[in-house]
């Protein structure tokens, strides 16, 4: 089964909360942090993934796909 689309309806819940939020600019240039050792045994939690910064994410990369599919197929039909 192919998914093609992925978060398209926009939800805003009772706190204010979109399902669909900016993902901040040092997750996008690093990404997601893993948990990890510290120097004294201790463990870093490393980043939380909200879910709403996952739902962009996946959005995105799913548009992309279906933006790229449809050129193809125009580029096959021609």
């Amino acid at each position: 089964m192919a998914i093609p689309s992925f978060a398209n309806t926009d939800v805003t819940y009772p706190d204010g909360q979109s399902n669909k939020e900016p993902i901040p600019d040092e997750i996008l240039d690093k990404g997601f942090v893993p948990p990890v050792r510290m120097p004294d045994g201790s463990i870093s939690a490393g980043s939380k993934l909200a879910a709403n910064h996952l739902n962009t994410l996946l959005h995105d990369l799913y548009a992309q796909i279906a933006d790229l599919n449809a050129r193809i197929a125009a580029l096959e039909g021609a």
